[in-house]
């Protein structure tokens, strides 16, 4: 048996080994499989009067050998983020109910309105402002309620919404957006960030994440910017 002989027999008995068929689906990207093919196929087509050398046949298979454990490594990087997901939700969800108790302080402009009693919008301002205007919506997107409040200080502010709509009615209990404004005596505007402050009184979980329940309304964990000693504490 000549050399190139040989060389095909072991390249084929490679093929056989890692379950390469020739007649396997041509794919977009060249894997391992297609690579030891191409080999194959330019043994089988080489020149009697030129054959491949023997080095050049090693470094082929050095190529193979490469691009077989960068295949390997992108499997085993998969497997890791699939993990690390996982590990990552299960520290997420055990941190969560370790917050049961806690008062929290979490950015969103949204509050839930009890079927009795009123409920809070949070707010920061950026310096003192003459006039700041609150408007309130349902989910559907509907203005419900607007109120507007005179010569407030720089720093934390708190609304009290009293559940009343504009025409004076009760609003029906749920989650209700506002959207607030201010400006200083010069009609200026001024920075207003509002945000979410209470009590979690426990915890929810959807699809397998984590949400606080506060006042009612669900907040994410990644929304979370501050936590309190809690009621518990004084």
């Amino acid at each position: 048996m000549s050399d190139s002989d040989l060389l095909l027999q072991n390249v084929s008995d490679l093929t056989q080994y890692s379950g390469v068929a020739e007649s396997a689906a041509p794919s977009n990207e060249l894997g391992k499989d297609d690579f030891l093919q191409m080999l194959i196929t330019q043994l089988r087509h080489q020149d009697p009067m030129d054959p491949m050398k023997d080095q050049d046949f090693i470094a082929q298979l050095a190529q193979f050998s490469s691009l077989e454990q960068m295949h390997n490594m992108n499997d085993n990087l998969s497997d890791n983020l699939t993990w690390n997901h996982l590990l990552s939700q299960t520290i997420n969800n055990t941190m969560a109910t370790s917050l049961i108790g806690k008062e929290i302080q979490a950015t969103g402009n949204e509050a839930y309105l009890p079927e009795d009693g009123s409920t809070e919008c949070h707010f920061r301002l950026g310096a003192y402002a003459d006039t700041v205007s609150i408007s309130v919506f349902d989910g559907s997107g509907a203005q419900v309620a607007k109120y507007e409040m005179n010569k407030l200080g720089e720093g934390d502010q708190v609304f009290e919404w009293d559940g009343r709509t504009i025409n004076g009615e009760r609003a029906q209990p749920g989650t209700y957006k506002f959207e607030i404004s201010a400006v200083d005596s010069l009609g200026k505007d001024i920075t207003v960030t509002p945000y979410k402050l209470g009590i979690v009184d426990g915890v929810q979980y959807v699809d397998g994440q984590a949400y606080l329940v506060v006042n009612g309304s669900q907040v994410s964990l990644g929304d979370v910017i501050a936590v309190g000693s809690g009621e518990e504490d004084g």
